[in-house]
């Protein structure tokens, strides 16, 4: 029963994307509900130690870095605009088309 309540309040805090009010986006809310699992005793450390997957987790750590970087450069923005020229959404400062805030631009001097 424990499981099942830690995986409805994870998956809720995940399917809300960003909550303002309490500054929990998708990875924290996933991190935190794997440390719940083991701080209540679901998982003992060693069974989700076990869990976790290094080839996956470098595989993700490095396509969202480079994601990163490509939204820095403004690489999805060229694209767009080369795919519908004259139609690209124009969101706020910092925001993108799903209403997530972009990393801020790194000022080359």
């Amino acid at each position: 029963m424990i499981a099942a309540s830690i995986f409805a309040v994870t998956y809720l805090l995940i399917s809300t994307r960003r909550l303002g009010w309490l500054g929990l986006d998708r990875p924290a809310a996933a991190l935190l509900g794997a440390v719940a699992c083991v701080g209540l005793g679901v998982l003992t450390p060693d069974e989700a130690l076990k869990a976790v997957d290094l080839n996956t987790l470098l595989l993700l750590f490095g396509v969202m870095g480079l994601g990163a970087f490509l939204v820095i450069d403004g690489f999805f923005d060229a694209v767009e605009a080369q795919g519908a020229p004259g139609r690209a959404a124009h969101p706020p400062p910092g925001v993108d088309r799903l209403g997530q805030r972009r990393p801020e631009r790194l000022d080359h001097q």
